[in-house]
């Protein structure tokens, strides 16, 4: 493995969000590659990787979370939101005051009365205490077993991927036997895999 087949995989694990920790496992179970945590963090830094350092622009961080509250991510904490950002690209801490503020006035915003809805209020308070706006509570409690079940026959498919490049990916994993997977490593070793095939062939 050369120098800068090892800068890629570190960089790519960094950018999945994992810990030192699990960085220096999986290099040292899956590229046979031991370092201390003192020489990870050093190969980081010449990197220009930082965990508390290089912070993404918070408008566009802003903007981003307004994006998720828009669809399913109204409905999920800050540890899921952060761990999006981190996915998307954006280096944002967990503590954030500035998030911490795109909550707040997420949730002191009022829902207006319209023609198509009489309910109105903060909404918090709509999703917390619907009964305080006569309104029913239209959440289900769910099964921890009904939930995995159904997680298990989903294949969620966030990929802003060309066409192109699916279709070859397909065709590499027919070839070689491979099978997706749901464990984040797994598919991080497989990333890895296919985009050294791919760079092979080009």
């Amino acid at each position: 493995m050369t120098t800068n087949d090892l800068a890629i995989i570190i960089s790519t694990y960094f950018s999945l969000g994992l810990q030192y920790e699990e960085i220096i496992g999986l290099l040292a179970q899956r590229h046979n590659v031991i370092l201390s945590m003192r020489t990870l963090k050093r190969r980081l830094a010449s990197y220009g990787l930082y965990r508390r350092k290089n912070f993404s622009d918070i408008f566009q961080v802003a903007m981003f979370i307004f994006e998720q509250l828009k669809s399913s991510g109204c409905l999920h904490g800050y540890r899921w939101m952060h761990s999006r950002c981190l996915q998307n690209g954006f280096i944002v801490q967990k503590e954030m005051k500035e998030l911490e503020n795109v909550v707040e006035t997420w949730n002191a915003h009022r829902i207006r009365k319209s023609k198509h809805c009489d309910i109105n209020g903060r909404p918090m308070v709509l999703y917390q205490a619907p009964f305080l706006k006569g309104t029913e509570d239209y959440s289900l409690p769910l099964d921890n077993v009904e939930l995995n079940a159904c997680a298990e026959e989903c294949d969620f498919d966030d990929s802003d991927c060309d066409n192109d490049i699916l279709d070859l990916a397909d065709i590499l994993m027919e070839e070689n036997s491979w099978t997706k997977t749901r464990d984040p490593y797994d598919r991080a070793t497989l990333y890895l895999q296919m985009r050294d095939i791919i760079k092979q062939n080009l």
